[in-house]
């Protein structure tokens, strides 16, 4: 059996908070898991619930995403029925909304990704978490 390799120290601002996205990222989905939604699926239905019918542009604006990352993030929500195409026939703009059965999911997943949140303050503390988003709003201003 391999030993498990230590990860190296990088002295690289991005590798460091691409690695801090995916461990993140890994620990809401892994509490999010009986969900059946990844954070990811979660923010976007959240947020498609906001915005009520909109186009996948818009909705990729909104949260800040590219759209082509953003289709593939969604797909999934319309193979489970979650996120709905509502434009008429022929129409080169889609529409889409979140479905009665995407309102359900959120429902089960919003005390999830609460646990989650609670959990990383907790971890992080009030105060440093503060200073962290004010941090990732600069880097997001690069």
């Amino acid at each position: 059996m391999r030993e498990k390799i230590k990860r190296v120290k990088s002295k690289c601002n991005c590798i460091n908070l691409r690695r801090a996205s995916n461990a993140i990222t890994e620990y809401y989905d892994n509490i999010m898991k009986p969900s059946g939604l990844t954070v990811n699926q979660f923010c976007l239905l959240r947020n498609l619930k906001r915005l009520g019918v909109c186009s996948t542009s818009e909705l990729a604006e909104y949260v800040g995403l590219e759209r082509t990352t953003l289709v593939r993030t969604i797909r999934p929500l319309f193979q489970k029925n979650y996120v709905e195409d509502i434009s008429p026939e022929g129409s080169r703009n889609r529409q889409i909304q979140v479905t009665p059965q995407g309102i359900q999911a959120l429902e089960i997943s919003i005390p999830l990704w609460e646990k989650a949140q609670k959990a990383v303050e907790l971890k992080l503390g009030s105060k440093n978490l503060k200073l962290l988003i004010k941090f990732l709003e600069k880097i997001e201003e690069l």
